[in-house]
């Protein structure tokens, strides 16, 4: 897994493309200057959403997510130099051991473990207090959602670098990779800090303190997902008068429904308002099962108690399944099949 770019949460953590153009154009701690080990191929055009490329942290177009015009040391910071990640690419499965009264051992069932991930980076930036500044940022977007009610959040990285000719669609297609429920568990801790800086007095001199950072991120869901494929994009369907959608089922061969009209189904001699959609289909097809939702918005009344009954596209019917009289469940009252106008359910 590259160390090259790491979000949490969506907010960008690391991103050494931008760290490297950062060095040249803000300043650089390093007698190597803005000459950084990392993918070359790596740049603004596959990483930024327009393929724009990075200047400063202050640019309006590609700002730095630690950017804040009220904190003009926020300009001073280069970024976050990530060095390893630890764990991340273990198999995270376990079987226990014990000893068995015969002799010998007993091997219990595999177990997947949650994922221990310990990172170590240094902060460069061109002053000692934009350093600062960059850590108080790290420790804020390290933290993630927080509460009771969060359960983690995404980790997003890449798995390696980008051809020389890949689109960014491409690249994140074949290459990103996310660690889902990761929450941090222990940091980040300061294990050591270099430079010529000074913020004696609250005035910092031109050099900075290298600040050198550890943290740990346990990812409960511990395997790297690919981006998800998309299979169907099906609208719901709407109506422009703001009406609920009526629902029916249509024989394979076509034509109405026992004389249900197109428009409206009746129950009790009374028409109920709104469009109805009909499903057709050839039987064996898919969605030829049971049809979940007869109607979408139920108007009441005009149904008696009587078991109900569901069909398949392919016409046939379906044994009722059980609920009658007033013990009926709402969502049973909701998938009831209208009555026509002799006062009985149509026959399905």
């Amino acid at each position: 897994m590259l160390v090259d770019y790491v979000t949490v949460g969506g907010v960008e953590v690391v991103n050494h493309a931008r760290l490297r153009q950062y060095l040249r154009t803000v300043g650089s701690p390093l007698t190597s200057g803005a000459d950084i080990c990392g993918c070359e191929t790596l740049t603004s055009e596959v990483l930024d959403p327009d393929g724009l490329p990075y200047t400063t942290p202050d640019d309006p177009l590609t700002p730095a997510e630690w950017y804040d015009p009220d904190a003009p040391e926020s300009v001073e910071f280069a970024g976050v130099l990530l060095l390893s990640i630890d764990g991340i690419d273990d198999y995270p499965v376990e079987r226990s051991v014990s000893t068995a009264v015969t002799g010998g051992g007993s091997i219990g069932p595999a177990r997947v473990q949650p994922r221990q991930m310990t990172f170590t980076a240094i902060l460069l930036g061109s002053t000692c207090c934009g350093v600062e500044y960059g850590l108080q940022f790290l420790k804020a977007a390290l933290q993630g959602c927080t509460g009771s009610q969060c359960g983690g959040d995404c980790v997003g990285m890449y798995a390696c670098c980008p051809g020389e000719e890949m689109t960014r669609e491409e690249f994140n297609a074949a290459h990103r990779r996310t660690f889902r429920r990761v929450a941090l568990t222990s940091g980040p801790k300061v294990t050591g800090r270099n430079g010529d800086g000074s913020c004696a007095g609250g005035t910092c001199s031109m050099g900075a303190d290298i600040i050198q950072v550890e943290w740990t991120m346990t990812a409960a869901s511990p395997f790297a997902y690919t981006d998800p494929v998309e299979l169907l994009d099906v609208g719901l369907p709407t109506d422009t008068d703001g009406e609920c959608i009526q629902w029916c089922v249509h024989p394979p061969g076509g034509g109405s429904l026992h004389g249900l009209p197109s428009r409206g189904v009746h129950g009790r001699g009374r028409q109920l308002r709104g469009p109805v959609v009909c499903l057709r289909g050839p039987a064996g097809a898919v969605g030829s099962g049971d049809v979940l939702l007869q109607r979408a918005c139920r108007q009441r009344g005009g149904v008696r108690d009587r078991p109900v009954r569901s069909a398949g596209l392919d016409g046939r019917r379906r044994p009722d399944n059980g609920v009658r009289g007033q013990h009926r469940s709402a969502a049973a009252d909701d998938l009831a099949v209208p009555e026509d106008e002799r006062g009985r359910g149509p026959d399905v």
